[in-house]
C-alpha cells in the first residue's frame, strides 16, 4: 500500500488540503494519505522540521513524505527529492531538506519541472503531486536524476557560554506549551550536575524539571524533556506561551 503524508502551512480549515488529497489519490491506486499538519506558521521550514523529525521514524519504508511549507517553484527554482532510511522526503529547495537532515546521510534527486508550471502559484497540486505520484508508480531513480548543492539551511542551536545557555522556542503546540531547541543532552552536558535556573522572562524562573504536569499546581508553570528529548515549558492546565510570552 503506498503511503505518502502532508505537511504545509495552507492551514487547517482550508479546502486546498482536501482537493490535494483527492488528486493524489486519482494519480496512485490504493495511496494511503497521512497528514502531519497543515497549521505549520507560514514559512517557517524549521517548525515543519520539527514535526516531521517528530514521526519520520514511525513510517515505513518506501513511504513519501510531501512537505509544502513555504512551497514556491518560480521562486527556489528546482523541486528536491531526498532518499533517506529508505524514505521520500519532497520540497521545493527552500533549505528544508539540509535542515531536516543535517548530519544523515542521504541522496538528493532533482525532479524535473516544465518551465511553464513555475508560473503557477498552486506548486502543490500543479508540481509537487505530479511528481511525488511518479515516484511512487516508477521509483525515485526513474523520476529524479541525482544533484548536489541544494540551498543550504540549518536549525538554529542553543548558544552556550561558560555557565549558561540560550535557547530559543522553535514550536508551539495546541495546548501552547514551548519546545525549545535546549536537548537533553547539551542540557545536561553543560550543567555537569551543577544547580540551574531557568529563566523564562523577566519574572518567572524555574528550578526544576518535571516528569508531568500534575508535579506542579493548576496555573503553575513547568518545564520537562518531551519525547523528542527536547525542553519544553507549560503551565498546568494553562497557555504557557501567551501567559510567559515565550512565542
Amino acid at each position: 500500500m503506498p503511503i505518502v503524508t502532508l505537511t504545509s502551512d495552507l492551514g487547517k480549515d482550508t479546502y486546498q488540503v482536501a482537493k490535494a488529497k483527492m488528486q493524489l489519490e486519482g494519480l496512485v491506486q490504493g495511496v494511503k494519505i497521512f497528514d502531519i499538519s497543515h497549521d505549520v506558521s507560514p514559512f517557517a521550514i524549521d517548525e515543519a522540521a520539527y514535526l516531521l523529525n517528530s514521526c519520520i521514524n514511525d513510517f515505513p519504508e518506501g513511504t513519501v513524505h510531501i512537505m509544502a511549507v513555504d512551497a514556491d517553484i518560480y521562486k527556489y527554482k528546482r523541486l528536491l527529492a531526498a532518499f533517506y532510511n529508505k524514505q521520500v522526503i519532497m520540497a521545493v529547495d527552500n533549505g528544508f531538506l539540509p535542515m531536516l537532515l543535517e548530519g544523515h546521510d542521504n541522496k538528493l534527486y532533482e525532479i524535473p519541472v516544465d518551465d511553464t508550471l513555475k508560473l503557477s502559484p498552486a506548486t502543490l497540486r500543479n508540481v509537487v503531486l505530479p511528481a511525488a505520484a511518479g515516484i511512487l508508480n516508477h521509483g525515485i531513480d526513474a523520476v529524479g536524476a541525482l544533484t548536489a548543492d541544494p540551498l543550504e539551511k540549518t536549525l538554529e542551536k542553543p548558544l552556550v557560554e561558560e555557565n549558561s545557555l540560550r535557547g530559543k522556542v522553535v514550536y508551539v503546540n495546541n495546548y501552547h506549551n514551548s519546545v525549545t531547541n535546549i536537548s537533553r543532552s547539551v542540557f545536561d552536558t553543560e550543567r555537569m550536575g551543577r544547580y540551574f535556573e531557568i529563566t523564562l522572562n523577566r519574572y518567572d524562573r524555574i528550578t526544576d524539571i518535571n516528569d508531568t504536569y500534575s508535579q506542579q499546581p493548576e496555573g503553575e508553570c513547568l518545564c520537562f524533556f518531551n519525547e523528542n528529548g527536547l525542553l519544553e515549558i507549560a503551565v498546568n492546565r494553562g497557555k504557557a506561551s501567551q501567559l510567559l510570552g515565550l512565542e
